[in-house]
């Protein structure tokens, strides 16, 4: 089972283990992965095609939500998307991916030190790259 090194540091044994039962009983797509969530994410950086990054502070979460209780959902203030785990790399990372109605939204996770990449591909082609980091509670 793969618990992120940033929830085990917020959860504690304990309560991990309440939340790990949990979402294991929703069956998250993965078998060995399980959020101990929900989840907080914070990105600094914003990329804007090939132009430089610029500060901002975009803050997702990952969790269910009464629309998707028994599914793993992108919350954001704008929208709620229902994720879709595509790769796991034990232990390491996670990528997982949601569609809206005018974009696709790609997530990518690293577990020991917590960095992670969002980006959302627009229709034109355009893209939007944050960077930044996940671990804790919304």
């Amino acid at each position: 089972m793969l618990i992120p090194k940033s929830a085990v540091a917020f959860w504690g044994d304990k309560g991990l283990k309440l939340f790990s039962y949990a979402l294991v009983l929703l069956g998250f797509g993965f078998p060995n992965v399980v959020f101990a969530g929900p989840v907080m994410c914070i990105f600094s950086k914003e990329c804007f095609e090939d132009e430089a990054c610029v500060a901002t502070e975009l803050r997702l979460s990952f969790g269910t939500t009464q629309d998707n209780p028994d599914g793993l959902n992108l919350i954001s203030d704008s929208e709620t998307l229902p994720v879709e785990i595509i790769s796991v790399v034990e232990g390491e990372r996670v990528q997982m991916l949601a569609n809206s109605e005018s974009a696709v939204h790609l997530f990518s996770w690293n577990f020991h030190d917590s960095y992670a990449r969002y980006t959302v591909h627009m229709q034109g082609p355009l893209a939007v790259t944050y960077l930044g980091g996940c671990g804790g509670t919304p």
